[in-house]
């Protein structure tokens, strides 16, 4: 039996792309329906601003120097810190509803 999955993405402009849309399609990938948007149901975003604070707080010099900070950041992030975001799921989508699609704190 087939492995089956959905892929989410949030909708920003460069993930809408037609040459993406083109890709998704052409690979027959399911793409799940989400909000433009949705900060608050995008765990990944606290993640991004971790790395952020953390590149921006090096000196890089050249591209490569960049790349390799971004790589040092984004493994620096301790797998505890990535599974209580994937924990915090089930309050961060009680707090949407609760707001009625309002900004949470999260």
């Amino acid at each position: 039996m087939p492995v089956t999955w959905i892929f989410q993405h949030d909708n920003d402009p460069k993930h809408m792309a037609n040459s993406v849309k083109y890709f998704l399609s052409e690979q027959r990938i399911s793409v799940l329906n989400w909000p433009t948007n949705s900060l608050d149901l995008n765990p990944i975003e606290n993640l991004w601003y971790i790395v952020k604070k953390k590149v921006s707080n090096k000196r890089n010099t050249s591209q490569n120097e960049l790349y390799e900070a971004f790589i040092e950041a984004w493994n620096s992030i301790p797998l505890e810190k990535c599974m209580k975001l994937i924990e915090s799921m089930p309050r961060r989508c009680s707090a949407v509803i609760e707001n009625k699609g309002y900004a949470t704190k999260y």
